[in-house]
């Protein structure tokens, strides 16, 4: 009998476990539904259609994959070969003479960065620099010393020892080829000391091993050519004749008093992020075959230990952060103190004001080694304002007509830059409204130009551009009266020599005078032409209370940040944190900081419950491209959606944007990044890895080139899913922030120092990119500049208003408002559509990516500046998602999100990705992002192939189809193990029982 009961348990016992584990499988697997399918895949996706319409409605150039790589290798080479800039050029030492025998040295030659540290080794269809040059049949190239690096990991400790057996061919091959190699990435800013082994020098300087290397080679060659690959701004002083430490040649090292022989050092190129082509591009250049007409896209300065943003970069801790009631244990802060002065704005009004006897001891020569928009050429171009500029009061812009001469021998590109010098009054001063001397105004870019040539470019100046923003008085927008220089200009620097011009001055400077001053706001001069509503402070509660010398009627709170200010450089020179500093205790902070309360009244405003699941219209998806995003029948579409789909679409985005078959709605997919496509999760076929990083887009200062190489982009997802990969639809890319500091980790993510450069090719290459059905979603808004403890609950960066509009959202603001892209599309003719398809410009800024950090206090996914700002000024109807987060229980809460203008979910949370997804406010804000979130795909790649009439359904995902399965094989075995207990039980089957041993004694 024992033996038959224990059979029995052992039995049910065995098929209940299997029975709980694949029922528990099968609902965690419902759960992660979004993740398995895009891990394993989702069912094919099918059309109904039974009408004529054409759904093609984007014109691609490629119809094969092949060709679509082709076609962006080709863009990424162009890009390089335009961006490159060439920074140094004694006794034409470049181009090479014909046959000139060249030896690539260093370790990083090969092992380059193509964007973000990505290593052209280990890429496919990828071409090293040194590569480059080897396989141009133009240039006799050294492969003994390709060899010996082939066999070490870096840089040689001592180069004479490790190189001595290749000494004997340099000789036939005497020209060196050098790169200096920096990378960063996500997560891991420059160092701003690399320890003692390098002198505590920053990572950022050159090091012992890169000294000892060019010093070997100023020994053994003719001449040495350093290739500088690096998309942060390094160090380079030692590239210039009159640097303090350099003595005919002679270098001697700061940090070691060691001395260095660099004088034949006769060329520099800037070459950072230069992409999969980077080596032919480079290879080009040295020869000749392509002139280099690349800027610099930030300030190269002597020593980053003495710019403003220096002592305010990097982790500091709030002492009491285990009070702050928050989702973490610490909470890091970063103010900046350096106000507007980013970059040039400060070197180049710090000149001024020492020029004027304001900031004695300022040397500008010590200081900065290569101005921003600094670039050289094999040739020489003049350049010359033509007529008069006109001026348009209705959209506030001038334009300028400037006629470009080449004037040397050898054809090339010229780059002609406009900037701006607003007047700096007493009542600036008084406001505390602080001015940079110059601002960039605009710029423009000829086509290659023969000796002699010329080409006259029109160059757009947007007036609300260079307005200056009073956060303390006015609380708005000003344009002061008086006179507005505007200087046709080399780099930032040239205003100087064109003020001590003794003739001709009129041909590259002219004044524009203001005779009252413009206020921006209701009540005096009302709005800026190019604002969608009027700009007021928005950033009172989150920003502005934090600094000393704000007025007005908000109280500051303790432990202020102070604003450097033109008024007094020296006495106001930003410090490090002080003890005081260290301590959160303003109570607005300290609610913005604690947990997020959703129940709260305050967070409830909306009592109306907002229609949901009526009867559905007729409408697709599909039916809804081109509908401008406040027609009314958005609000029909919307109205059919059910509360469980939308919360569905809202909280999975993690690499995807859901499906929804009901109303017409595709799944599409999301993949990083601004150079390239990559996702772990989706299938990513043969394609370009890497295009340039967003320096090298914006060192070209070409905005046709930068659209273009945004439509090379959306060219390659289409094709991608041609050859049978995943249809992209989304990017994580491109990236508008600023390089407020030469070791910010993500600058290779990053156009530039200059909003006006970075908002300008960021449209373009955006425009490129969403007219060929892509969605950008531009990263990450805001203040991201740093990447030291932006995920440890995300560190406070403080700015006030001003700055953080004149600099921090500039490049924001351009791309909203000047990125276009044609739309095709089937216009609403009354109660049915046309039958032939219709074109639109549209916004093409589709998209943001929030940030980790804070804004203030606040987490920036969840600032009042995303409506505030981005929609209500700038007219913004992109889809907001977060970066990877938005969940329960962090400070990235997807509530929090909702209620405060995002969209969408950068992670994927099942049906669990809320608190509250049933009261008035949060009901109306899922439709608020779902809307934002389908006006996006509607206008996307997402709908191509798919006409308005269409019905769209998915086979089962295969994963689906092995869990039935499974189900079917252990019902069966189920049935058989009841079958089994109920026949032992009934003795049909006869269970022996177990013979127990006899005990010993």
């Amino acid at each position: 009998m024992k033996a038959k009961n224990r059979r029995i348990t052992y039995l049910a016992v065995t098929g209940i476990a299997v029975l709980a584990i694949l029922g528990g499988a099968t609902i965690a697997a419902n759960m992660q539904s979004n993740n398995l399918d895009l891990l394993l895949g989702r069912g094919k996706q099918h059309t109904n259609d039974n009408s004529n319409l054409d759904g093609n409605y984007i014109n691609f150039k490629f119809d094969n994959q092949d060709d679509a790589l082709k076609n962006a290798q080709r863009m990424t080479q162009l890009t390089a070969e335009e961006g490159m800039t060439l920074l140094k050029n004694k006794d034409n030492a470049l181009p090479l003479a014909a046959n000139e025998g060249v030896t690539v040295l260093g370790y990083y030659s090969w092992h380059n960065n193509m964007s973000g540290g990505e290593d052209p080794a280990d890429t496919k269809g990828a071409v090293s620099l040194a590569n480059g040059i080897e396989q141009d049949t133009d240039i006799p190239f050294n492969t003994a010393t390709k060899d010996l690096y082939a066999a070490t990991s870096g840089d040689f400790a001592d180069p004479a020892t490790s190189l001595a057996s290749a000494e004997g061919t340099f000789a036939q091959y005497p020209t060196a080829v050098i790169t200096l190699k920096r990378n960063s990435g996500e997560g891991n800013d420059h160092s701003l000391n690399a320890g003692a082994a390098e002198q505590n020098r920053s990572g950022l300087v050159i090091t012992n091993a890169e000294l000892k290397l060019i010093d070997y080679a100023c020994k053994k060659f003719n001449k040495v050519i350093i290739v500088v690959n690096s998309a942060n701004a390094m160090e380079l002083g030692w590239l210039q004749e009159d640097d303090p430490n350099m003595n005919n040649g002679i270098y001697t090292d700061p940090y070691t008093n060691s001395q260095y022989d660099f004088g034949k050092v006769k060329a520099a190129i800037w070459a950072g992020c230069c992409g999969s082509q980077g080596g032919i591009a480079l290879a080009n250049i040295l020869k000749g075959a392509v002139n280099p007409s690349g800027h610099l896209v930030d300030t190269y300065v002597r020593d980053l230990r003495n710019d403003p943003t220096y002592k305010n970069f990097g982790s500091y801790l709030y002492s009491n952060s285990d009070e702050l009631n928050s989702y973490q244990d610490e909470t890091f802060f970063v103010e900046y103190e350096e106000g507007i002065y980013v970059g040039y704005r400060y070197y180049e009004t710090a000149y001024k004001e020492a020029k004027d006897g304001n900031y004695a001891g300022f040397d500008y020569a010590r200081e900065v080694v290569f101005p921003f928009g600094y670039g050289l050429s094999y040739t020489t171009f003049s350049q010359e304002y033509v007529g008069t500029p006109s001026f348009d009061k209705e959209t506030n812009e001038y334009t300028f007509q400037v006629k470009v001469t080449n004037t040397g021998a050898v054809k090339g590109k010229g780059v002609a830059q406009i900037y701006v010098s607003a007047p700096y009054t007493d009542e600036d001063k008084a406001n505390h409204v602080e001015k940079s001397h110059v601002v960039l105004a605009g710029f423009g870019k000829t086509e290659v130009l023969d000796p002699n040539a010329s080409e006259t470019l029109t160059i757009k100046v947007n007036r609300d551009y260079f307005t200056s923003y009073d956060y303390q008085v006015e609380k708005a927008y000003i344009l002061d009266a008086g006179e507005y220089k505007f200087y046709l200009s080399d780099n930032a620097h040239s205003w100087a020599e064109i003020d001590e011009l003794a003739s001709g001055k009129e041909k590259v400077l002219w004044t524009d005078t203001l005779a009252k001053k413009v206020v921006f706001k209701d009540g005096k001069d009302g709005k800026r032409p190019t604002d969608k509503s009027t700009a007021v402070n928005k950033e009172d509660d989150e920003l502005n209370y934090h600094f000393k010398n704000y007025g007005g009627d908000v109280d500051h709170g303790e432990g202020y940040a102070i604003n450097f200010t033109r008024t007094n450089f020296r006495g106001s020179f930003p410090q490090s944190p002080r003890d005081e500093d260290m301590e959160l205790t303003d109570a607005r902070a300290l609610k913005q900081v604690g947990k997020y309360d959703v129940w709260a009244e305050e967070n409830n405003p909306i009592t109306e419950m907002p229609t949901v699941n009526t009867d559905p219209t007729s409408y697709t998806l599909a039916s809804m491209r081109g509908v401008d995003f406040d027609d009314p029948k958005w609000d029909d579409y919307m109205n059919q959606f059910t509360k469980d789909k939308m919360v569905e679409m809202v909280t999975n985005g993690g690499w995807n944007e859901k499906a929804d078959t009901e109303n017409g709605v595709p799944e599409s997919y999301d993949a990083d990044s601004p150079y390239g496509y990559y996702a772990a999760a989706l299938s990513i076929k043969n394609i370009n890895k890497w295009y340039c990083g967003d320096p090298m887009v914006a060192a070209t200062f070409n905005e046709k080139l930068a659209r273009e190489l945004g439509d090379a982009f959306g060219e390659e997802a289409h094709a991608n899913y041609l050859a049978g990969g995943s249809l992209i639809t989304g990017i994580y890319g491109y990236g508008l922030n600023m390089h407020r500091s030469a070791f910010g980790g993500r600058n290779y993510e990053y156009y530039s120092e200059d909003g006006v450069l970075a908002g300008k090719m960021a449209a373009a290459e955006a425009g490129g990119a969403s007219e060929k059905g892509l969605i950008v979603f531009m990263k990450h808004y805001a203040l991201n500049d740093q990447e030291t403890n932006r995920q440890k609950n995300g560190y406070c960066a403080w700015v006030n208003e001003q700055a953080f509009r004149e600099v921090y959202l500039k490049g924001w603001e351009l791309y909203m408002k000047e990125a276009k892209m044609t739309v095709r599309y089937y216009a609403q003719e009354g109660e049915t559509l046309a039958s032939t398809l219709s074109e639109k410009t549209m916004s093409a800024a589709t998209g943001i990516m929030t940030c980790y950090n804070r804004i203030g206090a606040t987490w920036g996914g969840a600032s009042v500046s995303i409506h505030g700002i981005l929609e209500d000024e700038f007219g913004f109807t992109g889809t907001a998602i977060t970066d990877a987060g938005g969940q329960k229980n962090t400070y990235m809460t997807s509530d929090f999100m909702l209620r405060r203008g995002g969209h969408l979910t950068l992670t994927n949370n099942g049906g669990d990705g809320l608190y509250d997804a049933s009261s008035p406010t949060a009901v109306y804000h899922l439709k608020d992002a779902t809307k934002h979130i389908l006006f996006n795909k509607a206008n996307s790649n997402c709908v191509q192939g798919i006409s308005p009439s269409a019905s769209i359904w998915y086979d089962m995902s295969p994963w689906k189809g092995g869990f039935i399965a499974a189900w079917v094989v252990v019902g069966i075995l189920a049935l058989a193990d009841t079958a089994v207990i109920t026949l032992i039980a009934l003795d049909k089957i006869n269970v022996k029982e177990r013979k127990e041993p006899e005990e010993e004694y």
